[in-house]
């Protein structure tokens, strides 16, 4: 008969459950930080097209009194595609306005652009939506589509301006707001999934687990930040949030191998 084995034994001998559970949360932490990289590289791409365009025809800014705050314009588009950018102007005053507005689009080329300039009169407190249609083929250096809007001061209204940039990505047929969504979702899913699978077999968290699970969440927050702002038109906050996030990775790299983390 086999003798039963001893504690001292049952002590030496590894957990199967350990053992089984280092790869499943290192590949975790994998998916995790592979959702962030992916989300932090959408933000950049987000950013990239109105930093472009903000020194496309940007002597306009030294004859604006302020930003133009109501110029919308899609984050992508595929070749092929045709989509439009969008002005919207109010008269907040209490008498009758009218004022020119010239936008100015490239054309295939930074140095060759299209020029159109319309007239808006608005009764008090009325407002009108200007569209202007862009395409793939517009797009500078094959990638990006730049706009500049200027309206002329005129009775009661300052003269505003504002500029963006479109950026031209991915096969034709496929609209851009969708490769947008999916691409974003992806980043979601990794990191999110990556996350609940690193988190949930560490419950109870211990005091290293903490830190480490706070430190990430302050890089998704800080990744997630640059996305938006990215796809608001902020192209300078969203890039210091980037050089922020990068700043943190580097520390939370120091703190996991530092304390072993993954490898519990």
């Amino acid at each position: 008969m086999n003798a039963p084995p001893s504690s001292r034994d049952s002590a030496n001998k590894p957990s199967d459950a350990g053992s089984v559970r280092r790869p499943a949360t290192r590949l975790a932490a994998i998916f995790f930080y592979l959702g962030l990289l992916w989300l932090a590289v959408l933000g950049f791409a987000s950013a990239w097209p109105d930093m472009e365009a903000g020194v496309f025809d940007n002597a306009t800014v030294l004859v604006a009194d302020e930003a133009l705050r109501d110029l919308a314009c899609p984050w992508l588009i595929s070749q092929g595609e045709e989509s439009a950018i969008h002005a919207r102007f109010d008269n907040d005053a209490d008498r009758p306005t009218s004022f020119l507005v010239r936008t100015r689009i490239t054309e295939g080329f930074v140095t060759l652009v299209r020029e159109e300039t319309r007239q808006v009169s608005l009764a008090p407190g009325a407002s009108e939506t200007l569209t202007w249609p862009i395409s793939a083929s517009d797009a500078a250096y094959g990638r990006f589509v730049m706009a500049r809007v200027l309206a002329m001061r005129g009775p009661g209204s300052p003269a505003r301006q504002a500029s963006c940039g479109i950026l031209v990505l991915g096969p034709v047929g496929i609209p851009g707001r969708v490769i947008a969504f999916a691409a974003i979702l992806l980043g979601l899913a990794l990191t999110g999934g990556g996350a609940i699978a690193w988190w949930r077999p560490r419950m109870p968290l211990n005091e290293g687990h903490r830190m480490t699970a706070g430190r990430a969440g302050l890089l998704a927050a800080v990744v997630l930040a640059s996305l938006v702002t990215g796809l608001a038109g902020a192209w300078i906050p969203s890039h210091l949030l980037s050089i922020a996030a990068f700043g943190l990775v580097i520390g939370l790299l120091q703190a996991v191998y530092g304390d072993s983390v993954w490898r519990r």
